[in-house]
């Protein structure tokens, strides 16, 4: 069973004021990363809030993006700099995945409960490699033939994780 590290929210600013907010947290985790298999999990609320508010001055501008879009930006954005905070504390390899979450919801913007990690088996090998795998709360797709789409709608809960019943 993993250790699971959940961050929790970061600040809602600048690049570096979040960097500043994330290496305060990491410096105290530094038990939880030498575990043998470690998900570092966070969320992205203010960041999401942040770029919908920006993509709402926009709109005249540019077109608005899904909610599933901005959630893996936000989610990108975020991972890389977490990733970045964990560097200087770690000799592991580091590794980001941009989750994936299958939910069953039609896509109207309202919460859904998470019901498949879509990269589980991924997680599991990149865990069994001694890499401390970074991941933030996955964004929404569902079915689509034998495919997946993107949902609008928000995570309700954090992803099921390897092992672990939510962080």
């Amino acid at each position: 069973m993993p250790t699971v590290v959940a961050l929790g929210e970061t600040v809602d600013g600048t690049a570096a004021e979040q960097l500043a907010d994330l290496r305060e947290r990491i410096a105290d985790l530094a038990d939880a990363l030498a575990g043998e298999r470690v998900v570092v999990t966070f969320a992205i609320g203010p960041q999401l809030e942040a770029d919908l508010r920006r993509q709402a001055h926009a709109a005249t501008e540019a077109p608005q993006l899904p909610l599933y879009v901005g959630i893996a930006r936000a989610q990108a954005e975020l991972a890389e700099l977490v990733a970045t905070e964990l560097r200087p504390v770690t000799a592991r390899p580091i590794v980001c995945i941009q989750l994936h979450v299958l939910v069953d919801a039609d896509g109207d913007g309202s919460a859904a409960a998470p019901l498949e990690l879509v990269e589980q088996a991924e997680i599991e090998a990149l865990l069994d490699t001694g890499a401390i795998v970074v991941l933030g709360p996955g964004v929404p797709v569902a079915r689509r033939g034998d495919g997946l789409r993107g949902v609008n709608v928000r995570v309700d809960s954090s992803p099921l994780l390897p092992g672990i019943d939510g962080t």
